[in-house]
């Protein structure tokens, strides 16, 4: 858990500083064709996340499990550790599929989305959307290897000035799965094309109540009523309700189980996340940006907005399978 701070920090795309030989990075694969679709295998370790009164948050990792507060929520399914997640390459695009070269599906629900890819399956088990814990696991991995919270400045995303969604294409990607295009901002994240930009992506697994508590599940994703006996659990009592804007705090008690559930907008496009988030009640979330979002785009940006039924023509989502 300590090793971070001796490993020398990547600076920008082609160059991974010391991260391209740990393991935590270095065992995803950032290339696999799993039953058909391009994916990205991502091993997880145990997490731990702790907040301290300023809200400064420290992250450590083990391969072992070291206790009480340590746990493997990306690569669990309910309360069984799977140890891994698939995750698409690409944005989910018709047929719900992963796949180059083809557009991504928007002006669909995260209702449909969840539908159509749990109809899917391999070996008996059923595919997933993205989740809100696999997306979390990917995110709390950047600020570590960058040594910044303000992404932004290393890779932008395809999100300036564009008027519609576009197909995926192949990108040159480092060591740690990092790519850029300055034709166009199109960036890959351990692999993972679009992850911001292009199009925004429904995540599963999360979701606010009438009251703008943060409700959870670590099984399939669903867009039931937030109970426990629907399978869901309050990860977090609401302190910011129907706000949004530029994040300055993610959630300061229990920080693994809620995620970066975005608590209060004091920052800017340049300090703390330097990105937006937005708290609505009865909504889910999605994350990343959009073709024309400019800087309301980003890889901290989590909006909790959308109801069950909603689309819109910039959010799509992206595949996910955890057996």
């Amino acid at each position: 858990p300590n090793a971070a701070a001796s490993v020398i920090k990547a600076t920008g795309v082609g160059s991974p500083g010391g991260w391209a030989s740990v393991p935590l990075i270095s065992e995803i694969n950032f290339n696999e064709t799993f039953n058909g679709d391009a994916m990205v295998y991502v091993p997880t370790w145990y997490v731990r996340k702790e907040t301290d009164a300023e809200g400064y948050e420290s992250i450590a990792y083990s391969r072992e499990y070291l206790g009480d507060g340590w746990m493997d929520l990306a690569g669990s399914v309910d309360d069984t550790r799977i140890g891994h997640f698939r995750v698409g390459k690409y944005l989910t695009s018709s047929g719900h599929v992963s796949k180059l070269n083809t557009t991504p599906l928007v002006n669909t629900s995260i209702s449909t989305f969840i539908t159509e890819a749990q109809k899917r399956t391999y070996n008996s088990n059923k595919y997933d959307i993205m989740t809100w814990y696999q997306w979390n696991y990917l995110t709390d991995l950047l600020p570590m290897i960058y040594g910044t919270t303000n992404l932004q400045t290393i890779m932008r995303g395809y999100v300036d000035g564009h008027s519609t969604v576009t197909k995926s294409v192949s990108l040159t990607e480092d060591a740690i799965g990092m790519a850029g295009s300055s034709a166009d901002g199109r960036i890959a994240v351990f692999g993972i094309h679009d992850l911001w930009g292009n199009a925004l992506q429904f995540v599963g697994g999360a979701r606010t109540d009438s009251s703008c508590n943060l409700w959870c599940r670590k099984g399939l994703s669903a867009t039931t009523d937030p109970t426990t006996a629907n399978g869901w659990f309050k990860a977090y009592n609401a302190v910011a309700v129907n706000k949004g804007g530029y994040i300055s705090h993610f959630a300061q008690t229990s920080p693994l189980l809620a995620g970066k559930f975005p608590t209060a907008f004091d920052g800017s496009s340049t300090t703390y996340f330097a990105d937006y988030g937005y708290v609505y009640a009865s909504a889910f979330p999605f994350v990343g940006g959009g073709y024309g979002d400019g800087g309301n785009a980003g890889p901290f940006l989590a909006n909790f907005n959308y109801g069950a039924t909603n689309t819109s023509t910039s959010v799509g989502s992206r595949l996910s399978y955890r057996y």
